[in-house]
């Protein structure tokens, strides 16, 4: 049996996944939906669901995080504007999997603290207490 990658938690085979997908219970239908749109990759979303899918269990998804209905929430708004856009199955995704690279910083992108938190270290850990500030009332940082 292969479990979907998305579907961690439970002892589900891919052929339950279509099942459920397919099926006319609407609540597993939803839920397994949102489970996909939160947790597949965006290639595997579209494996399984087709924008209509979407569209029509968009307002009865339990989102775990408000970020993702919020991208979900724009996505939706964009391709409602313009009916002629390619089916999103399509579409290839806009990145590729380099395993021999690094993460590479794109500047603008993330915010400085995720760039300080990805830069290499500047400062020794653990500090040294040649490292640390001087405190009031010590000489040259000695404790």
């Amino acid at each position: 049996m292969t479990r979907p990658y998305f579907i961690w938690d439970y002892d589900f085979s891919e052929e339950k996944v279509w099942e459920i997908l397919r099926g006319d219970n609407e609540f597993y239908k939803t839920w397994l939906i949102g489970r996909i749109l939160q947790y597949a990759r965006w290639d595997d979303i579209w494996k399984y669901l087709t924008l209509e899918d979407v569209r029509t269990c968009f307002d009865r998804i339990a989102w775990r995080f408000p970020f993702i209905k919020e991208m979900w929430t724009h996505a939706l708004e964009v391709w409602n504007q313009d009916v002629r856009t390619p089916a999103l199955r399509e579409l290839p995704a806009a990145y590729a999997t380099l395993p021999d690279r690094e993460p590479q910083l794109i500047e603008g992108v993330l915010t400085p603290l995720q760039q300080d938190s990805l830069a290499p270290a500047t400062q020794p850990f653990p500090p040294t207490p040649s490292s640390l500030p001087a405190s009031p009332g010590s000489p040259s940082g000695q404790f």
